[in-house]
């Protein structure tokens, strides 16, 4: 993301997608630095590749640890960072967090690191495109100002990171709750329905 942002802002191309949907085809042309956008799209076509890889390695082990005969769970982890758990949470709750501010849904749900670069980059998209200054003019009526507060090119940025925020955050709560429910079934399985070479060996002694 931070790579996306970086050569985006070098190769303006937020700039130039906002003057080619208002038909100013002439002023996106020299708005855009050509050097940095062949770069962008370089990265941008190796990061949809590389998601698509990892995503289809990830959902091979995970079929593959399913298959196990006896799972390990991680319950909990503390360090010097802080301390997380695997707990049930309402993904809702978390999409509002993250509708509220991108990032406290991540935390909300756990995940501090993932949140804070969020939380970090939302703050930093708002303050560079002048995003609340710009609602202040706006409520008040004050369009022209409004318009001429805002930076394009920093204000592009915030919709797909919101959207993304938003959706993330309740991915991660539905799946944690579904690793939590496995977790649950195994533990009471192995509690109140032991396998059955468990019973024998405890018969042999």
């Amino acid at each position: 993301m931070s790579w996306e942002i970086l050569v985006n802002s070098k190769a303006r191309i937020n700039m130039a997608i906002l003057y080619t949907f208002t038909g100013k085809f002439h002023q996106a042309n020299e708005v855009l630095d050509y050097g940095w956008a062949l770069f962008y799209g370089v990265i941008f076509c190796f990061a949809i590749f590389d998601s698509y890889r990892i995503s289809v390695t990830y959902n091979k082990l995970a079929r593959l640890e399913r298959y196990q005969a006896h799972r390990k769970y991680k319950f909990m982890t503390m360090s010097t960072y802080g301390v997380n758990y695997l707990d049930r949470a309402n993904p809702w709750v978390a999409l509002a967090w993250s509708a509220l501010l991108s990032g406290f849904g991540h935390i909300y749900n756990h995940k501090a690191l993932k949140g804070m670069i969020l939380l970090g980059w939302t703050v930093a998209i708002i303050y560079f495109a002048n995003i609340n200054m710009a609602i202040i003019h706006t409520s008040f009526g004050r369009f022209d100002l409004a318009e001429a507060t805002v930076n394009y090119q920093w204000l592009l940025f915030f919709p797909s990171l919101y959207i993304f925020a938003m959706w993330d955050a309740y991915n991660d709560t539905v799946e944690m709750n579904k690793l939590f429910a496995e977790e649950q079934k195994a533990r009471l399985k192995k509690l109140y329905n032991p396998d059955k070479s468990q019973n024998i060996q405890v018969e042999c002694q």
